[in-house]
């Protein structure tokens, strides 16, 4: 049975935080398996037993918090910048190339996107990042971004593997650059942010 559920708004670090978890697990020498959740079983717990299993928690009733169960919470604490990047990635994936918001009609189906999709940011965010617990780790992508370490570190611990120093050190060398990309300039922001202000 899964011990850890990776909860994460899309777009938000979930299959950098997957491929991270793996980088850990191997340095340390410990059986990893990781359930893809919509492409795997789609059940939960995983069917398979895999430690980890992915979710969006899509309906918000999906994962029901269980004080005896271990959460991985991934989002953006700014909500424009979380729902651009979901809208960029479908449309990259149903028309295969990047929107381009110069054209008034992609432009209407960005804020259209973002429209339908801010009460489940905020329904999300109500039910993953502002509660407090010693089960759930809430992890923000722009401080990923900024302090990569910090971010290995506190996995470790919320994994309760004993570790030193060079440890976090190792594991930094053997994961992938972490970087933001594809980011959105602060002329479409602004144009978003006015679209949307009266919402």
């Amino acid at each position: 049975m899964n011990k850890y559920f990776l909860v994460s708004f899309p777009r938000s670090g979930q299959h950098l935080t997957e491929r991270t978890l793996k980088t850990i697990y191997n340095y340390f020498g410990m059986e990893y398996s990781y359930c893809e959740y919509y492409k795997c079983c789609n059940t939960i717990p995983c069917k398979y037993g895999s430690h980890f299993q992915k979710n969006h928690d899509f309906f918000r009733s999906q994962i029901f918090w269980d004080i005896n169960k271990q959460y991985i919470v991934l989002y953006r604490e700014n909500m424009i910048e979380q729902l651009e990047s979901l809208f960029r990635y479908t449309y990259y994936r149903d028309n295969m190339k990047h929107p381009d918001y110069e054209d008034n009609l992609v432009y209407d189906q960005l804020i259209e996107s973002i429209k339908n999709k801010i009460e489940y940011y905020k329904q999300f965010i109500n039910k993953w990042v502002e509660r407090s617990s010693t089960n759930i780790l809430q992890l923000e992508y722009s401080e990923v971004i900024r302090n990569p370490r910090k971010y290995v570190e506190n996995l470790i611990s919320f994994l309760s593997i004993p570790h030193l120093d060079k440890d976090i050190d190792n594991i930094i060398q053997n994961i992938e650059k972490i970087e933001y990309k594809n980011t959105i300039d602060n002329t479409l922001y602004c144009r978003i942010q006015s679209s949307i202000k009266n919402l």
